[in-house]
């Protein structure tokens, strides 16, 4: 990334009080740099959670990915509503994975995500999938941060998450 568009994030994230005015170019080495910022000073719209346990008893993996939607909704102070929120869960023939199938209504539009279980661990799949569909929301969006406690997410303005977007920052941890 050049210098021009690393001072462009900078701009755009002290303009939405994200990151402190007096923090200069040469201090931000790269992308986690950025995300440390956002962990350190923008605490009020920052949360973890823990990726152990998902899907533990395989005919209720759905149901965990569910309750992560409505931590998402509630984390996002109620701008991201997910309504009429259901799942299936489908164990695959080696008893080990599972497909499941995430369906909810979003500003009227009805969304469908799916996604593997290996394991019990969260789906980086699933997190993929619902970090890109942030970039559909007009309106404040969800997007990783870089953290120490667990997976971590920051409730970030648009036009954060754009200029992230715009260079290419937006990706999973």
């Amino acid at each position: 990334m050049t210098d021009t568009n690393m001072q462009e994030v900078i701009d755009v994230m002290v303009q939405h009080k994200m990151a402190p005015a007096t923090t200069k170019l040469e201090e931000v080495e790269d992308y986690y740099c950025l995300r440390h910022v956002i962990a350190e000073h923008y605490s009020q719209q920052h949360f973890a959670i823990n990726p152990e346990g998902y899907g533990e008893f395989e005919q209720e993996a759905g149901e965990d990915y569910e309750q992560l939607m409505q931590l998402f909704s509630k984390a996002s102070n109620g701008t991201q509503q997910y309504d009429d929120l259901s799942s299936t869960t489908k164990e695959d023939e080696d008893g080990y994975s599972r497909e499941i199938v995430i369906s909810f209504t979003f500003n009227g539009q009805r969304y469908q995500m799916e996604f593997d279980q290996d394991g019990y661990g969260i789906s980086e799949e699933f997190l993929s999938l619902f970090l890109e569909f942030q970039t559909q929301i007009d309106g404040p969006r969800i997007m990783a941060v870089a953290g120490d406690n667990g997976i971590e997410f920051a409730l970030v303005p648009k036009a954060v998450h754009e200029v992230f977007e715009k260079h290419d920052l937006l990706m999973w941890i």
